[in-house]
């Protein structure tokens, strides 16, 4: 199997040690340069294993520095190290006063990108190492300064998302927007590096510049490996925390180790309320957009009608305004039995007499005024003759108008639209067994109509 020095991340890079292919041009002559001329300037790496150093250190007491440096001229006969600082930090302790150096002529994007690739292909840049490299590789690239990088990669990332909910055949690996110049320099730099997506680097490597500081530092030492140090971020007290990172650096915990370990000392979560459910679900609706996906719409329908039936049920349902003329259906059957089972509503009104004497003033004429109307007793209901119609929600018979008197089957909220009312007035009248006592309440609702349960009759109430 090929070294990692020979197996590059992606088809697009090329091992920095193949100059022929890095320059585009037979490889140049090195040369031996001081070690005093040679300046070191901002790396991608930044801590370096020390068991390895030393071992490069016995290797070039050994052989000498088999491979040279690349740096590039600065004035004053002076030069800036591209690659190589492992080596020259290695020259420098075994106290060498010159090296082997191969000098090109390179802008500042090009030192720092073959500074990168060169760290990549010869030894793992840790995972924040990394991160920050391609930070500022992006912002050399596209002229910005390295705080601008992440609020574009996390636009692009909320685009992106946002179409790929639409059901659009796109990849993580395609930009949003492919008339941006931004984002096709985000896609150049991430297709010649071959390391991974901008998209997945978004995702994954950029939360890791967020981790406490302590989590940070085991990092930049290789120390750890990035998803553990992410699970370990998750521990908000720092003495817990810290505890617990030594111990899983010292004992080489595993990953599932390491969760179960945080779950002792972490306490226990509390679930959300219902009302944060709620609303969570209702911005993940809005999120993913789930309306566009047919078969999910039509679950979502059915949920929906469960929650409406729940509040219509309890005469809550206040969800969408009533538009005139509009009938809904979403009521459950107003019957005498229901009425007579449902515990009484308080009132601080004066108590009437009795719901069975209550009489029903209903016009003989249109033209009648009120103090005309004649009264007459009602007549109690026999049991025996009920209507073999009692599964219909109930009938009702309204005053006479033009003399003539209308009687029909109506639903609830037929009847309630008739009455201009809400239907979930019905649902109150469930509530009450002392349906007379309405005449006189100052109740909106309750002035528009008076419930008479022995002869299931609706009566509106004179203002």
């Amino acid at each position: 199997m090929a070294r990692k020095r020979e197996r590059p991340y992606g088809s697009n890079v090329t091992p920095v040690d193949s100059l022929d292919a890095l320059f585009g041009e037979g490889r140049p002559a090195a040369e031996l340069v001081r070690t005093s001329k040679i300046k070191t300037r901002t790396q991608p790496r930044r801590y370096f294993d020390a068991e390895k150093l030393e071992q490069l250190i016995q290797s070039i007491k050994q052989h000498g520095i088999l491979e040279p440096l690349l740096v590039r001229p600065l004035p004053d006969n002076q030069y800036e190290l591209v690659a190589g600082e492992r080596r020259y930090r290695a020259a420098t302790l075994v106290g060498l006063t010159e090296v082997p150096v191969v000098v090109r002529e390179l802008n500042d994007i090009e030192a720092l990108q073959l500074a990168l690739v060169e760290n990549l292909q010869r030894e793992d840049l840790n995972a924040v190492e990394e991160t920050e490299g391609i930070l500022q590789l992006l912002a050399l690239k596209l002229n910005l300064t390295l705080p601008e990088i992440p609020p574009l990669l996390y636009q692009m990332k909320n685009a992106f998302e946002k179409d790929k909910g639409k059901g659009s055949d796109i990849r993580d690996n395609v930009i949003p927007n492919p008339e941006s110049d931004l984002e096709q320099g985000v896609q150049g730099v991430f297709d010649e590096l071959g390391l991974m997506s901008w998209y997945s680097f978004t995702c994954n490597r950029l939360p890791l510049l967020r981790l406490p500081e302590d989590i940070l530092e085991v990092l930049r030492r290789g120390e750890i490996e990035y998803t553990k140090a992410k699970a370990l971020a998750q521990v908000k007290d720092e003495a817990s925390r810290l505890a617990l990172l030594e111990d899983a650096i010292a004992s080489s915990l595993s990953l599932s180790e390491i969760i179960k370990r945080i779950k002792a000392v972490q306490p226990p979560t509390e679930p959300p309320l219902l009302a944060q459910r709620i609303e969570t679900i209702s911005k993940l609706v809005k999120k993913h957009q789930v309306w566009d996906d047919p078969k999910k719409r039509r679950k979502l329908e059915t949920l929906l009608a469960k929650i409406e039936e729940l509040f219509s049920s309890d005469g809550l349902d206040e969800s969408q305004p009533k538009k005139e003329g509009e009938v809904t259906h979403n009521e459950p059957p107003l019957t005498s039995e229901s009425l007579q089972d449902s515990s009484p509503l308080k009132s601080n009104l004066d108590p009437l007499e009795s719901h069975t004497d209550t009489t029903l003033a209903i016009s003989s004429e249109s033209s009648s005024p009120p103090s005309e109307t004649a009264e007459k007793p009602l007549e109690q209901e026999n049991p025996s003759s009920k209507s073999s119609d009692e599964s219909r929600p109930f009938a009702q018979e309204e005053p006479t108008v033009g003399g003539s008197e209308l009687t029909e089957s109506l639903t609830d909220a037929e009847m309630a639209q008739r009455l201009g009312v809400k239907t979930s007035t019905l649902g109150k009248a469930k509530k009450r067994t002392d349906y007379s006592e309405w005449s006189k309440s100052k109740d909106p609702d309750a002035k528009a109509w008076q419930w008479v349960a022995e002869s299931k009759r609706f009566v509106p109430l004179e203002n």
